[in-house]
């Protein structure tokens, strides 16, 4: 019986045009029987790290054409790193969709999706190449640098932080409607997509499975470190600002804190 069918969403900034084409052909030659479709958000505008994107690249253009259909090109307003997957639910929502998150500076290696899907159709939850646990003392979030480089005893579970640039899969049905709020999503965790979904999925009950559970194994190959998000605005603190608003914002607006239940108890 074929796998079913997966769509991929990323998205891309300027300095990265050079590259983008090697992540996404490393997609679209994955050796998954399912169908497959990729979904590239771009911008024109400037953000962040992101100088814009005004016209495709002829290399990407070329791309496309022999892709076809499976192979999506999308602009729209630039909001960083949350184009990889809102855009996505907005055009899906309500709808109970597989997709899988991808980082455009990764090559993927051939049997990437069908880990993914296949772990899902075993656990039925979030899946993961690889995350972090989230690591809490006295109900309190720990400081996300603590939660680096520990490994994850518990699987699946609620403690679990999915990191995006080895793939993440969803089901579109499990987010709430308050994932869409781009607006709140900027204010709390502007550079920090991750965290802002993990914190919803939390508080609907939805656990995460991780394939590879030390994070201190190597992951897959990249075409560009210098301009992560991580690098040049998380490390130096930036997530440790956005957990604590993220925990302020939804024990005000619906009574939950991540820092509050207990590991294998249901959010």
């Amino acid at each position: 019986m074929p796998r079913p069918k997966i769509d991929v969403s990323l998205t891309s900034i300027s300095s990265r045009m050079g590259t983008i084409c090697e992540t996404l052909q490393s997609i679209l030659d994955q050796d998954y029987d399912g169908e497959l479709q990729l979904h590239l958000h771009l911008s024109p505008e400037p953000y962040l790290l992101d100088a814009g994107v005004p016209t495709l690249p002829r290399a990407l253009q070329a791309l496309k054409r022999r892709a076809g259909e499976r192979l999506q090109i999308h602009e729209g307003p630039n909001f960083g790193p949350y184009r990889k997957l809102l855009p996505y639910l907005h055009r899906n929502w309500g709808l109970s969709k597989l997709v899988v998150t991808a980082d455009d500076d990764t090559i993927y290696p051939a049997d990437w999706l069908r880990g993914l899907v296949d772990a899902y159709l075993t656990y039925g939850c979030v899946i993961a190449s690889r995350g972090h646990r989230i690591i809490v003392k006295d109900n309190k979030i720990a400081p996300y640098r603590s939660w680096m480089g520990t490994r994850i005893d518990e699987n699946p579970s609620h403690f679990i932080l999915p990191t995006g640039k080895d793939g993440i899969l969803y089901n579109t049905a499990f987010f709430p409607i308050g994932v869409l709020n781009i607006e709140e999503a900027l204010k709390l965790a502007p550079t920090a997509d991750d965290l802002w979904f993990r914190w919803h999925l939390a508080a609907s009950g939805v656990q995460t499975f991780i394939l590879n559970m030390d994070y201190r194994s190597s992951t897959f190959v990249e075409t560009d470190y210098e301009s992560s998000l991580y690098l040049n605005f998380n490390r130096g603190g930036a997530n440790d600002v956005a957990i604590a608003s993220l925990e302020t914002h939804f024990e005000e607006s619906f009574g939950f804190t991540l820092g509050a239940i207990s590991a294998g108890e249901p959010a």
